[in-house]
């Protein structure tokens, strides 16, 4: 199940060093290297000489890619993944971090890695369905403990109760099919959130197990492709417009929830089709422009937005998702044709970073990218 259209769950909008970088172990820093950034506001208390996480950004995408950066993006460095066969080169969807430490990502072919290392190392976890084929898996959330879900295509869920040991088919809302799918999974309140393509939305108050078909009036024509929680009940989605891909002045790019995914509203016109989104923790969200032309943000926990048009700066047409980096404050955006750049202005500008390694002397397509807070 490997092709190009099938890399991206995003069918609604156009598809568009070495570890010497530092001495500690696997992601460490030594709390004395930056006593400023350790002692925080009001100071740590933690003695020189001890250390610390490093915080780590790890981006992935194609065949089976997956790199990690100890700067907040500047630059990167390959890591080591295990050997999964025939799976080796399946692509990598989405990554996410559940600590200092922790990344898992997943991907096509049932592909589901676990890191406790900063990315240093990753161990395969078990697939979920009768064989590794059984899904191809766009999105992964976790309740903080035990409980995860994973989700893509097919369109149907699988839940686990043991950090990925095991994993049940979940009793699904909608109709289980490859064509359309989910593509995203936050955990908010309590609650399990999946949006995907036509429209999907569930939520699952039960760890995952069963879902609620949530259905807004005229979303059904349009595909969500990320999803958020900015705490307090609020959850923020982006997507685009099925009918017509190509569709630059899309109306409903951004759709927004305030009781935690039982209803939904569209939310200010953004100008174009959004891939991905992520926010800091002070109410500033950026958005991924599905062409890479407009960059929508927002400093209001995603009330009003503004788009900026960020061609000159990035001159890609092909972005695909964003993490913010707490310690410095920086925004990190990746794409599909392989570019890597930052932003320290909220995404008003970026600066073109890395480069990241290629593979096989070509360029490597990123989908995904999270940091480490």
């Amino acid at each position: 199940m490997l092709s190009f259209l099938a890399v991206t769950a995003l069918s609604g909008c156009m598809a568009a060093v070495d570890d010497a970088v530092h001495d500690q172990d696997e992601g460490d820093i030594a709390v004395s290297e930056d006593p400023v950034a350790a002692a925080g506001s009001g100071g740590s208390g933690i003695s020189p000489g001890l250390t610390r996480p490093r915080p780590t950004c790890v981006t992935v995408g194609a065949w089976g890619s997956l790199f990690r950066s100890f700067d907040a993006g500047l630059t990167w460095v390959s890591a080591p993944t295990p050997d999964l066969g025939k799976r080796s080169t399946a692509w990598l969807q989405n990554v996410i971090t559940t600590s200092a430490t922790t990344f898992w990502a997943v991907g096509d072919d049932g592909v589901i890695l676990r890191s406790t290392t900063s990315g240093g190392s990753w161990t395969e976890m078990p697939w979920p369905g009768t064989s590794p084929w059984a899904l191809d898996i766009r999105g992964i959330a976790t309740d903080g403990g035990t409980r995860m879900v994973v989700a893509g295509r097919p369109d149907v869920p699988y839940f686990s109760s043991d950090a990925g040991q095991t994993w049940t088919k979940s009793d699904w809302a909608w109709e289980g099919g490859y064509t359309e799918g989910v593509n995203s999974v936050v955990f908010s309140g309590g609650r399990f959130i999946a949006v995907g393509d036509a429209g999907r939305i569930g939520i699952s108050d039960d760890g995952g197990a069963h879902w609620t078909k949530i259905v807004p009036r005229t979303l059904s024509q349009f595909n969500l492709n990320k999803v958020i929680s900015l705490g307090n009940g609020r959850l923020v989605a982006t997507g685009g417009g099925s009918l017509n891909p190509y569709e630059l002045e899309d109306p409903h790019s951004i759709w927004v929830s305030n009781d935690n995914g039982t209803t939904w509203s569209p939310g200010q016109f953004v100008r174009t089709c959004l891939f991905g989104i992520a926010a800091d923790n002070s109410g500033h969200l950026v958005g991924v422009s599905a062409r890479g032309y407009y960059q929508p943000s927002s400093n209001d926990f995603g009330s009003t937005w503004i788009s900026t048009d960020i061609h000159t700066t990035t001159n890609s047409r092909l972005l695909g998702a964003v993490a913010w980096h707490q310690r410095t404050n920086a925004w990190i955006q990746v794409g599909r044709e392989g570019p890597v750049f930052r932003s320290t202005d909220y995404g008003q500008t970026w600066t073109r970073t890395g480069p990241v390694p290629m593979r096989d002397g070509d360029g490597v397509g990123l989908i995904d990218v999270a940091c480490s807070r």
